[in-house]
């Protein structure tokens, strides 16, 4: 029971309604937050575990790569030996990094914005400048169509403040400063590269000052919640306008499978959810030079690499973590390999669960509460005496087309179908 029955609610409602639970249930240390909905994403993880641990063979070939890229990410004894060497080599073959070179031979000339971009978001599923997905048009929902908004920054979205406000954050920023310095040093350290450290820093120092410029043109959450104002509708061919140094078409047909190339051209309608960003964010790339760009894009396909790396990059990011978040300790290696597994084959984790944890007469209802719902609005619709006729049969018709995603879709509980889509 969650309520503190031994408590007025006069005196202090929070510790009636709350209090037992508090006491009933401490924050792991691993953590920095704890409630019901955590409660439960904690024992999915456990069955999850025990399913990825199994020694039954599956009978999904897609759930078997499931289970090896978990097994994968726990051979600690393999990744402590291989240590970042898989990363940098890796990064060697995308383009020469300024920061891992070692004679001091890059060649800005020879710099590539576009492909960088391109193979950042393909290779190593970064976002950085700007996001793009596939969605429901907001405006004609019975089609999808590109969505382009604004990049993140390293600290993740709703992060400018860390960067903005140095009085109330000036921790997070020192220790951002810190775990950016002790990777970076680590992975030189990797690769075998002499450095001089007080140019190395000087150098970070500029990534950071880079990044404060970002976070001043990313706008804030608060600004973005008129939702007619993110609904620009334009074309590629206007994203050179926009952002000129981006080759767009060539982006787009690096990052798409080549099977939709030719739905993608000049033509190719695309919504830009901010569109001063856009010119913003073009300037400040085109002011700075290749190198400080080259140095930015990599180290953010490093920072999103370090919680896979061996446990020299754990102890750092755990040392972040802990000024960033307040967590404590780090989080079982099995939990962020389960993790990564899943996310690398959504379907098929969630087909091994669904197989063993889920009571498909469970789903049959949900979607007959639906049906009820669905057939409840129509007689409403019916019996109301404010629409005219044509309103009612466009209010019935929309009734009638929702389509119901309940649970999971139905092909993954067969094998033979689960595999056909991975094989895509």
């Amino acid at each position: 029971m969650a309520m503190n029955l031994s408590v007025d609610p006069c005196d202090d409602f929070f510790e009636y309604a709350c209090g037992q639970w508090n006491r009933d249930h401490m924050i792991p240390d691993d953590m920095f937050a704890y409630g019901t909905f955590v409660s439960v994403r904690e024992n999915v993880r456990q069955q999850m575990r025990v399913l990825l641990e199994s020694d039954v063979p599956p009978e999904s070939r897609s759930i078997e790569m499931t289970r090896i890229a978990y097994q994968t990410c726990m051979n600690t004894s393999k990744i402590k030996s291989v240590k970042s060497s898989q990363l940098l080599s890796s990064l060697r073959q995308l383009a020469n990094w300024p920061l891992l070179d070692n004679n001091n031979e890059w060649d800005g000339n020879s710099f590539n914005l576009t492909y960088i971009l391109a193979s950042s978001r393909r290779y190593f599923g970064n976002e950085i400048f700007f996001q793009i997905y596939v969605y429901a048009d907001a405006k004609n929902t019975t089609r999808n169509i590109l969505y382009l908004d604004q990049g993140a920054l390293g600290l993740g979205r709703g992060s400018r403040d860390y960067y903005l406000n140095t009085t109330m954050f000036a921790k997070q920023l020192d220790a951002y400063k810190k775990y950016q310095l002790d990777v970076i040093k680590l992975l030189l350290d990797d690769a075998n590269v002499t450095y001089d450290l007080s140019q190395l820093v000087i150098d970070l120092n500029n990534l950071i000052y880079f990044e404060t410029e970002f976070a001043e043109i990313i706008v804030p959450e608060d600004d973005r919640r008129n939702i007619t104002r993110l609904y620009n509708d334009r074309t590629i061919s206007d994203l050179y306008t926009l952002f000129p140094k981006v080759e767009w078409l060539n982006f787009f047909y690096q990052i798409a499978p080549e099977s939709i190339h030719s739905l993608i051209g000049n033509d190719t309608e695309i919504i830009i959810g901010e569109i001063d960003y856009m010119y913003n964010i073009a300037k400040l790339v085109s002011d700075n030079s290749n190198q400080l760009l080259a140095n930015y894009i990599f180290w953010r396909i490093v920072h999103s690499w370090v919680k896979v790396l061996d446990v020299r990059y754990e102890d750092i990011r755990q040392a972040f973590l802990r000024v960033m978040t307040g967590q404590q300790t780090k989080s079982p290696r099995w939990k962020e390999c389960a993790q990564g597994a899943i996310s690398l084959l959504p379907l098929a984790g969630g087909a091994l669960y669904v197989r063993e944890h889920f009571d498909s007469t469970d789903k049959q209802e949900a979607l007959k509460m639906i049906a009820n719902l669905q057939e409840a609005f129509k007689e409403l619709v019916d019996e109301n005496d404010w629409m005219d006729e044509e309103t009612k049969k466009v209010a019935v018709e929309k009734a009638e087309s929702m389509r119901n995603n309940i649970g999971y879709p139905d092909f993954i509980s067969n094998s033979t179908a689960l595999d056909k889509y991975y094989e895509k």
